[in-house]
């Protein structure tokens, strides 16, 4: 339905099917209507049909009809990556539809006819080379297509290339990546603005970059997202990807605004000599690069005046220790106005950079990746069967203290910190509940010393009262009383013996009251403000690591009743408390 001058149209596709002169009257009087639509009324029209599939059964209606609908039928596409890239008959979109597509996606993984190791070799028949010969003429005509097709494609803005995930175990070495006349036909595209690129690696694992590029100087990108599974054996990335890499970033930093990388293939050596005028997030996974002779992080930070959004999720290598990204010899004046968010992995407690947040600074995350307690509990057989070699170096209370009495950040909405309890813990506990008035969500991961007895909660709930605000707590305590809980799925509830998962289902019940009980003292606690309390119980085999509470206030009394998964409550909406990262 649609308002113009006045007048209201509504177009109704559940309509009994009419006869055939009924069917013919009404499309008449459907296009009389809809033409005295305002180009951008219909538009809005056409829109909201998309998403309940109403849209194609319009567009079949009329020649009249079917022309208004295709920039959005054809906006979003879909190409068959190993039937498109192959030796004969190579299927892509039809010419027709070309001037309609926005964003174009290559799905799956790429047929590569033109590198064929291990059938053919220096010793291969003459045949045989003969073969590869022919294919990789093919490939290059190949090439030579897709860049007609994408300058062709006048409206098109952003490409996305998507590799399937596979096995988690698989290293990059072992994986297929694009042929390079993809790559190059994408950035050498002039009016493509946007490219993502999932699961890496980005280049084909047999393929060697030509040593001079046929790239053009200036790749006017404005995002640029490459990711890599996490847990893949190392190396996540190769060579190659990191020297790709390389190329895009001399070429597109002047227009990036929005850029994610895995750790590894951030150049951090050259990204200091850029300047980024234009780049507001900055997003990097994965395991911290290491660069020798690399200057510090906050030198390429600092070529970044219009920075909103610092994500540095950054596993720390094994037998290393976290270094600063401002470390305190360095003597310099750098300021981010504009920054919003700050997500910084294994923070070094001497780091000057939280001297110097802004007074707008929204979110702050100071944390550990993975998750202190997945690496030396339930991640650490993952970890160990990828071959991944990290640490995870946890600051202490007083070191997260000296981190914090840094900042002047009053504005804060939204605080996650991860450290162990010392003898400043009551002093962490304070300090939050006095310096950020405005919280509306606080996620702590407090870890018992070796020795200690459960938290304080009393206490600590005490230390929180000033914060009026708060609406979600989410809380990991390290309880001492937590006994050591499995949870099966039902398919192997066969492997333990009635007894056996009798004392499991006991030993769950003591688990649960136990943070039942804790919410209940925050929640009577806390200011009125508070909705929702989220306690985490690291529970083995159960996709739900939080089990979160509603508040109840009834007078003076106050309790809490559990929210199951999906429950339809707005306080949840954006707090993605269900599942941790």
């Amino acid at each position: 339905m649609a308002s113009q001058g006045g007048i209201t149209y509504s177009v109704s596709l559940s309509a009994p099917i009419p006869t055939i002169p009924e069917f013919t009257g009404r499309i008449a009087c459907l296009q009389g209507s809809l033409r005295h639509l305002h180009p951008d009324v219909l538009l809005e029209v056409l829109e909201l049909l998309r998403p309940n599939h109403e849209l194609r059964p319009l567009s079949l209606t009329c020649k009249w009809i079917r022309d208004a609908c295709m920039p959005i039928l054809f906006r979003d596409c879909v190409v068959w990556s190993y039937a498109f890239d192959k030796s004969e008959t190579p299927v892509f979109l039809p010419q027709a539809i070309w001037p309609y597509v926005r964003t174009l996606i290559f799905e799956g993984s790429f047929a590569r006819p033109d590198l064929i190791p291990e059938y053919f070799g220096p010793d291969s028949p003459p045949a045989w080379l003969t073969e590869l010969a022919r294919l990789r003429a093919l490939a290059r005509s190949l090439g030579q297509f897709v860049k007609h097709a994408l300058l062709s494609m006048s409206n098109l803005r952003a490409v996305s290339v998507q590799i399937p995930n596979g096995l988690w175990y698989r290293d990059a070495t072992t994986r297929d990546g694009v042929p390079w006349y993809i790559l190059e036909a994408i950035l050498s595209t002039p009016h493509i603005r946007h490219f993502y690129f999932s699961n890496g690696p980005m280049c084909h694992r047999d393929e060697e970059l030509p040593q001079e590029v046929s790239l053009p100087s200036v790749i006017p990108l404005q995002t640029f997202r490459f990711s890599a599974p996490s847990m893949y054996i190392p190396p996540r990335t190769t060579d190659l990807d990191r020297r790709e890499v390389l190329l895009i970033l001399e070429r597109a930093h002047t227009s990036l605004v929005d850029l994610i990388l895995p750790g590894e293939a951030a150049p951090l050596h050259c990204m200091h000599t850029w300047d980024w005028p234009a780049l507001t997030q900055v997003y990097l996974n994965g395991e911290y690069p290491t660069y020798e002779n690399a200057p510090p992080l906050v030198m390429a930070l600092s070529k970044m005046p219009r920075l909103r959004y610092l994500t540095l999720y950054l596993a720390q290598p094994a037998g290393s220790e976290p270094q600063p990204i401002w470390p305190p010899s360095l003597r310099a004046s750098h300021a981010w106005y504009s920054l919003e968010q700050l997500t910084v992995t294994h923070p070094h407690p001497d780091d000057q950079l939280y001297a110097h947040l802004p007074l707008c600074l929204d979110r702050l995350s100071l944390r550990c990746w993975p998750r202190y307690y997945k690496h030396h509990c339930h991640f650490k057989t993952h970890m160990d069967d990828a071959q991944v070699h990290w640490t995870s170096p946890l600051l202490s209370s007083s070191e997260m203290l000296r981190i914090l009495s840094k900042t002047n950040t009053p504005n804060l909405t939204r605080l996650e910190l991860e450290f162990y309890a010392d003898v400043s813990d009551s002093q962490v506990f304070r300090h939050i509940g006095d310096s950020y008035p405005h919280l509306t969500v606080l996620r702590i991961h407090r870890y018992r010393n070796a020795g200690d007895v459960d938290a304080p909660v009393t206490e600590i709930a005490a230390a929180l009262r000033g914060l009026t605000n708060l609406r979600l707590l989410m809380l990991h305590l390290d309880f001492q009383s937590f006994p050591g809980v499995t949870v099966l799925d039902r398919g192997e509830s066969g492997r333990y013996s009635p007894e056996e998962q009798l004392q499991r289902e006991a030993q769950l019940d003591i688990t649960l009251d136990a943070a039942q009980s804790a919410a209940n003292v925050f929640a009577s606690v806390l200011a009125p403000s508070l909705e929702c309390i989220c306690i985490l119980v690291p529970l083995w085999g159960a996709p739900q690591q939080w089990r979160a509470y509603r508040v109840l206030r009834n007078g003076g009394d106050c309790t809490v009743e559990t929210l199951h998964a999906g429950w339809p409550e707005p306080l949840l909406h954006g707090y993605s408390i269900i599942y941790d990262d």
